[in-house]
């Protein structure tokens, strides 16, 4: 795991690009994850963990308090979790319940009983069976069609199509601004997603050079009868990049039922 970088995707490692046409900055990033102790990877698993539990309390009032915002979103609750191996399928388990997320284990025969669609996976022995966990999903553009729409109803203001070029700081290193090519942009609190290719806007802030690009690979597939009613998270047999999601949604454009399926491969 720990020197996932050092080779392509195509030969089961994390790198996008040939590991030889690294920049000096790309190797020095790899270095330093190479060098990570186990406890700190620990740690920050602990952390994602913590996350999670606190955004679901958060996400629960939001539900309940603006309702608005989660229709025609395709929002489906609980997750359902398959694993090709017994090993994965018990440690899994046993961390969904000390997280207090689990609501239910499938075996094998249960799961094939209610989705028959994976008889294929269990005979060539990629199932071993499941677990049904806490959480929802939903259609992220739908969804945040409607958040804009309630800020803007709110009186929030959106500005598109400016690129900003740079953080402005006052004397005391506190940022003053954005600069873009139209002008400056200033506001009380400023969140920063600069893509694959504008990391250098991070030069300077506590993240600069420690947050990298996500290569995602997405397709989308028809949701035939029997039809999923729950997104998926598929746990894989020796893969590095774990877990592939299958999201339960609606075409935009033709409003059919289909699935998103979701891989990715971090850049190095």
């Amino acid at each position: 795991m720990r020197h996932v970088f050092r080779k392509t995707a195509l030969k089961g490692g994390w790198s996008v690009k040939s590991p030889a046409s690294f920049s000096a900055a790309e190797l020095t990033w790899v270095n330093t994850f190479e060098q990570l102790p186990p406890w700190l990877a620990q740690m920050m698993k602990e952390v994602i963990y913590h996350v999670n539990r606190e955004s679901r309390k958060l996400w629960t009032e939001y539900m309940d308090r603006a309702p608005g915002l989660f229709e025609g979103v395709s929002l489906h609750t609980d997750i359902l979790r398959l694993y090709a191996e017994d090993v994965a399928l018990t440690a899994a388990s046993e961390l969904n319940r000390d997280l207090g997320s689990l609501l239910d284990e499938l075996s094998q025969p249960e799961l094939l009983c209610e989705y028959p669609g994976f008889e294929v996976a269990a005979n060539s022995n990629h199932l071993a069976g499941g677990l049904t966990v806490q959480g929802f999903t939903l259609g992220i553009h739908s969804f945040v069609d409607n958040l804009i729409d309630r800020i803007t109803k709110l009186g929030g203001e959106f500005t598109w199509n400016r690129s900003v070029q740079r953080i402005r700081r006052n004397a005391s290193g506190e940022v003053a601004l954005l600069e873009s090519q139209l002008g400056a942009l200033q506001a009380d609190n400023y969140v920063i997603s600069p893509g694959v290719t504008r990391n250098a806007l991070l030069d300077g802030t506590a993240s600069e050079n420690l947050v990298q690009g996500v290569l995602g690979v997405w397709l989308q597939i028809p949701n035939l009868n029997p039809m999923l009613k729950n997104s998926i998270k598929i746990h894989r047999r020796g893969c590095l990049v774990e877990d592939i999601n299958v999201t339960v949604s609606r075409d935009t454009k033709t409003n059919e039922k289909t699935s998103w399926v979701a891989d990715t491969d971090t850049l190095g």
